[in-house]
Protein backbone atom coordinates (compact mmCIF):
# COMPACT_ATOMS: atom_id res chain seq x y z
CA UNK A 1 0.00 0.00 0.00
CA UNK A 2 1.47 3.53 -0.49
CA UNK A 3 -0.26 6.94 0.27
CA UNK A 4 1.16 9.84 -1.23
CA UNK A 5 0.22 13.13 0.56
CA UNK A 6 0.77 16.24 -1.17
CA UNK A 7 0.04 20.15 -1.88
CA UNK A 8 0.76 23.18 -0.68
CA UNK A 9 -1.90 23.30 2.43
CA UNK A 10 1.15 21.57 4.59
CA UNK A 11 -0.86 21.92 7.79
CA UNK A 12 -3.26 19.78 6.80
CA UNK A 13 -1.42 17.67 4.92
CA UNK A 14 0.96 16.38 7.39
CA UNK A 15 -1.51 16.10 10.00
CA UNK A 16 -3.35 13.42 7.50
CA UNK A 17 0.06 12.18 6.61
CA UNK A 18 1.15 11.48 10.39
CA UNK A 19 -2.42 10.02 11.50
CA UNK A 20 -2.30 7.46 8.56
CA UNK A 21 1.46 5.70 9.48
CA UNK A 22 0.68 6.25 12.84
CA UNK A 23 -2.66 3.99 12.57
CA UNK A 24 -0.74 1.58 10.39
CA UNK A 25 1.71 1.16 13.24
CA UNK A 26 -0.76 0.14 15.75
CA UNK A 27 -1.85 -2.46 13.55
CA UNK A 28 1.30 -4.56 13.55
CA UNK A 29 3.18 -5.55 17.02
CA UNK A 30 6.49 -5.79 16.00
CA UNK A 31 6.97 -3.76 12.76
CA UNK A 32 9.90 -2.15 10.98
CA UNK A 33 9.61 1.67 10.86
CA UNK A 34 11.83 3.14 8.16
CA UNK A 35 11.74 6.81 8.82
CA UNK A 36 13.35 8.89 5.42
CA UNK A 37 14.36 12.39 4.58
CA UNK A 38 16.87 13.86 2.86
CA UNK A 39 18.75 14.77 6.59
CA UNK A 40 18.77 11.35 7.06
CA UNK A 41 19.62 9.63 3.88
CA UNK A 42 20.70 5.94 3.82
CA UNK A 43 20.14 3.52 1.04
CA UNK A 44 20.97 0.58 3.33
CA UNK A 45 17.66 1.08 5.04
CA UNK A 46 16.05 1.21 1.56
CA UNK A 47 17.71 -2.55 0.92
CA UNK A 48 16.48 -3.81 4.33
CA UNK A 49 12.76 -3.02 3.54
CA UNK A 50 12.99 -4.63 -0.09
CA UNK A 51 14.28 -8.23 1.07
CA UNK A 52 17.13 -7.71 4.01
CA UNK A 53 16.16 -8.06 7.35
CA UNK A 54 12.31 -6.97 6.84
CA UNK A 55 11.50 -10.60 7.21
CA UNK A 56 12.34 -10.28 11.32
CA UNK A 57 9.28 -8.07 11.77
CA UNK A 58 5.72 -8.85 11.17
CA UNK A 59 5.30 -5.77 9.22
CA UNK A 60 6.58 -2.50 7.20
CA UNK A 61 6.07 0.85 7.55
CA UNK A 62 7.85 3.31 5.56
CA UNK A 63 7.31 6.67 5.95
CA UNK A 64 9.20 9.36 3.91
CA UNK A 65 9.03 13.49 3.76
CA UNK A 66 10.41 15.54 1.14
CA UNK A 67 12.00 12.64 -1.11
CA UNK A 68 10.85 12.20 -4.19
CA UNK A 69 11.13 15.74 -5.55
CA UNK A 70 14.45 16.02 -4.12
CA UNK A 71 17.27 16.28 -6.87
CA UNK A 72 19.92 13.98 -5.35
CA UNK A 73 17.92 11.55 -4.09
CA UNK A 74 14.39 11.40 -6.16
CA UNK A 75 15.29 9.23 -8.77
CA UNK A 76 16.62 5.88 -6.28
CA UNK A 77 13.30 6.82 -3.75
CA UNK A 78 11.35 6.46 -7.10
CA UNK A 79 12.99 3.29 -8.06
CA UNK A 80 12.58 1.72 -4.11
CA UNK A 81 8.83 2.63 -4.51
CA UNK A 82 8.54 0.61 -7.26
CA UNK A 83 10.41 -2.26 -5.75
CA UNK A 84 8.66 -1.68 -2.78
CA UNK A 85 4.87 -1.25 -4.11
CA UNK A 86 4.75 -5.26 -4.95
CA UNK A 87 5.65 -6.02 -1.50
CA UNK A 88 2.84 -6.08 1.64
CA UNK A 89 4.71 -2.92 3.00
CA UNK A 90 2.79 -0.09 4.01
CA UNK A 91 4.84 3.67 2.78
CA UNK A 92 3.09 6.65 3.43
CA UNK A 93 5.05 9.79 1.72
CA UNK A 94 4.52 13.70 2.21
CA UNK A 95 5.35 16.15 -0.70
CA UNK A 96 4.82 19.99 -1.44
CA UNK A 97 5.05 19.67 -4.92
CA UNK A 98 4.44 16.77 -7.78
CA UNK A 99 5.45 17.41 -11.19
CA UNK A 100 3.53 15.49 -14.12
CA UNK A 101 6.41 13.49 -15.34
CA UNK A 102 6.58 12.76 -11.14
CA UNK A 103 2.60 11.95 -11.17
CA UNK A 104 2.83 10.06 -14.33
CA UNK A 105 6.02 7.70 -13.03
CA UNK A 106 4.02 7.11 -9.82
CA UNK A 107 0.54 6.24 -11.71
CA UNK A 108 2.66 3.02 -12.84
CA UNK A 109 3.22 1.69 -9.69
CA UNK A 110 0.83 -0.69 -8.25
CA UNK A 111 -2.39 0.92 -6.74
CA UNK A 112 -0.95 4.07 -5.52
CA UNK A 113 -3.66 6.50 -3.62
CA UNK A 114 -2.53 10.68 -3.90
CA UNK A 115 -3.94 12.40 -1.48
CA UNK A 116 -4.18 16.04 -2.74
CA UNK A 117 -3.93 19.30 0.19
CA UNK A 118 -3.74 22.54 -1.74
CA UNK A 119 -4.23 25.79 0.11
CA UNK A 120 -6.98 27.96 -1.71
CA UNK A 121 -5.60 29.78 -4.37
CA UNK A 122 -6.65 33.80 -3.61
CA UNK A 123 -8.40 35.77 -5.80
CA UNK A 124 -7.08 37.82 -8.33
CA UNK A 125 -7.65 41.70 -7.11
CA UNK A 126 -7.54 43.88 -9.73
CA UNK A 127 -5.25 46.82 -8.54
CA UNK A 128 -6.96 50.41 -8.91
CA UNK A 129 -4.03 52.21 -8.17
CA UNK A 130 -3.94 53.25 -11.53
CA UNK A 131 -7.11 55.07 -12.05
CA UNK A 132 -6.55 56.60 -8.22
CA UNK A 133 -3.36 58.11 -9.75
CA UNK A 134 -5.05 59.56 -12.77
CA UNK A 135 -7.51 61.05 -10.30
CA UNK A 136 -4.81 62.88 -8.40
CA UNK A 137 -3.31 64.07 -11.54
CA UNK A 138 -6.39 65.04 -12.79
CA UNK A 139 -6.81 67.09 -9.61
CA UNK A 140 -3.71 68.39 -9.55
CA UNK A 141 -3.10 67.00 -6.33
CA UNK A 142 0.50 66.69 -6.58
CA UNK A 143 1.82 65.25 -3.24
CA UNK A 144 -1.08 62.32 -3.35
CA UNK A 145 -0.04 61.50 -6.92
CA UNK A 146 3.81 61.23 -5.76
CA UNK A 147 2.27 59.07 -3.09
CA UNK A 148 0.36 56.55 -5.15
CA UNK A 149 2.95 56.42 -8.31
CA UNK A 150 5.93 55.28 -5.22
CA UNK A 151 2.97 52.51 -3.85
CA UNK A 152 2.82 51.34 -7.30
CA UNK A 153 6.31 50.53 -8.18
CA UNK A 154 6.86 49.29 -4.67
CA UNK A 155 4.11 46.84 -5.16
CA UNK A 156 5.85 45.74 -8.35
CA UNK A 157 3.78 47.70 -11.21
CA UNK A 158 6.06 48.50 -14.16
CA UNK A 159 5.88 52.34 -14.98
CA UNK A 160 4.09 51.72 -18.66
CA UNK A 161 1.25 50.02 -16.38
CA UNK A 162 0.25 52.95 -15.12
CA UNK A 163 0.52 55.21 -18.14
CA UNK A 164 -3.00 54.13 -19.50
CA UNK A 165 -5.03 54.28 -17.08
CA UNK A 166 -3.48 57.55 -16.05
CA UNK A 167 -4.52 58.92 -19.94
CA UNK A 168 -7.75 57.28 -19.57
CA UNK A 169 -9.20 59.05 -16.56
CA UNK A 170 -7.26 62.40 -18.38
CA UNK A 171 -9.50 61.90 -21.17
CA UNK A 172 -11.98 60.48 -19.46
CA UNK A 173 -11.79 63.87 -17.70
CA UNK A 174 -11.60 66.07 -21.21
CA UNK A 175 -15.04 63.89 -22.75
CA UNK A 176 -17.31 65.21 -19.81
CA UNK A 177 -16.08 68.60 -19.87
CA UNK A 178 -18.63 71.02 -21.75
CA UNK A 179 -16.05 74.55 -21.55
CA UNK A 180 -13.57 73.41 -24.54
CA UNK A 181 -12.40 76.50 -24.49
CA UNK A 182 -10.80 77.22 -20.89
CA UNK A 183 -7.78 76.53 -19.30
CA UNK A 184 -8.61 73.41 -17.43
CA UNK A 185 -9.43 71.85 -20.88
CA UNK A 186 -6.16 73.25 -22.45
CA UNK A 187 -4.47 71.61 -19.38
CA UNK A 188 -5.68 68.13 -19.85
CA UNK A 189 -5.16 67.94 -23.48
CA UNK A 190 -1.90 69.27 -22.91
CA UNK A 191 -1.46 66.35 -20.35
CA UNK A 192 -3.06 63.88 -22.38
CA UNK A 193 -0.37 64.55 -25.13
CA UNK A 194 2.50 64.17 -22.65
CA UNK A 195 1.43 61.49 -21.59
CA UNK A 196 1.39 59.55 -25.11
CA UNK A 197 4.78 61.72 -25.43
CA UNK A 198 6.39 59.31 -23.07
CA UNK A 199 5.54 56.29 -24.42
CA UNK A 200 6.69 57.19 -27.93
CA UNK A 201 9.55 58.74 -27.13
CA UNK A 202 10.35 56.08 -24.56
CA UNK A 203 10.43 53.49 -27.66
CA UNK A 204 12.35 55.48 -29.93
CA UNK A 205 15.15 55.39 -27.35
CA UNK A 206 14.49 58.60 -25.33
CA UNK A 207 13.76 58.55 -21.51
CA UNK A 208 13.23 55.62 -19.47
CA UNK A 209 9.14 55.79 -18.75
CA UNK A 210 10.09 55.42 -15.20
CA UNK A 211 11.74 59.02 -15.27
CA UNK A 212 9.29 60.60 -17.50
CA UNK A 213 6.44 59.96 -15.47
CA UNK A 214 8.35 61.25 -12.19
CA UNK A 215 9.11 64.36 -14.50
CA UNK A 216 5.09 64.44 -15.14
CA UNK A 217 4.14 64.20 -11.65
CA UNK A 218 6.61 66.66 -10.21
CA UNK A 219 5.23 69.49 -13.13
CA UNK A 220 1.80 69.56 -11.48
Amino acid sequence: MIQIFYGTDREKRNREFHAAHESAVRTFSNPLLLELSAESWDPALLENAVGGSSFLYDGVVVVAKELLAHKEHGAVFLQFLSDLSKSEAHIFVTEEDLSKDLLRALGKLKQPELLFFDLPKKPVVRSTIGFDLGNAVVAREKKRAWLLYEQALREGMAAEELLWPLNWKVKDSITKMRDRSGPLFLQLSGLSRDIVKIYHENKNGGLPIEMAMERLILAL
